[in-house]
């Protein structure tokens, strides 16, 4: 009897020590679907941000090709007019303008977007993913894009309007201090074609 009531003791101690003990690693793991607190969430892809006077982040004007080509790959197709080269990225929609081994100009591209030169006409850019600090990106409408600058200082026809493959039509270039927006027409809506980053006189 008396050891059938100590069997019985400890049975109710065991289950009151087990009840107050610590959840398990496992019940209190994170779900694998919960998201990952802030910290341990990737940055964002480098080479996204286009800086007026400076580049975007993986082409920086100035560099030279051996720097380019470090961050980004070699080129997709170099297209050489005299001391003036030309590094085109299709599948980052950039391309990269150099002169004496110098980056002089960086221009991300609308994804679509194909060059209206006869040399070049198979190209055709996938969408740029980056944007200005704005939030001016490739692609936006033209109405959108000035709701973010304001007016430009400035406004050219670009050289050559000749229609591209896709059937877009260079309209204007709107200037900003250490950018220019390249507007076409396309389907009937003005649309930023490109975003030039020129190297300042």
């Amino acid at each position: 009897m008396r050891a059938a009531l100590l069997l019985a003791l400890c049975s109710l101690v065991g289950c009151s020590r087990e009840s107050s003990a610590p959840p398990s690693a496992a019940a209190t793991a994170t779900p694998s679907h919960a998201p990952a607190p802030a910290s341990t969430r990737p940055a964002v892809a480098p080479g996204q941000l286009i800086t007026p006077g400076k580049g975007v982040t993986s082409a920086q004007l100035g560099a030279g090709l051996s720097i380019v080509e470090r961050e980004l790959g070699p080129c997709t197709k170099m297209h050489q007019d005299g001391k003036r080269r030309v590094c085109f990225y299709p599948h980052r929609g950039l391309e990269i303008a150099l002169v004496d081994n110098d980056v002089t100009r960086v221009s991300a591209h609308r994804g679509g977007r194909t060059v209206p030169d006869k040399e070049l006409a198979d190209l055709t850019f996938t969408q740029f993913p980056g944007a200005t600090a704005e939030g001016v990106r490739p692609g936006m409408t033209k109405v959108d894009a000035e709701a973010k600058l304001g007016p430009p200082r400035a406004s050219d026809k670009p050289k050559g309007d000749v229609p591209a493959k896709d059937g877009a039509r260079r309209i204007a270039v709107l200037e900003y201090p250490g950018l220019a927006l390249e507007v076409e027409m396309v389907h009937g809506e003005l649309i930023v074609g490109a975003i030039h980053v020129p190297k300042g006189p």
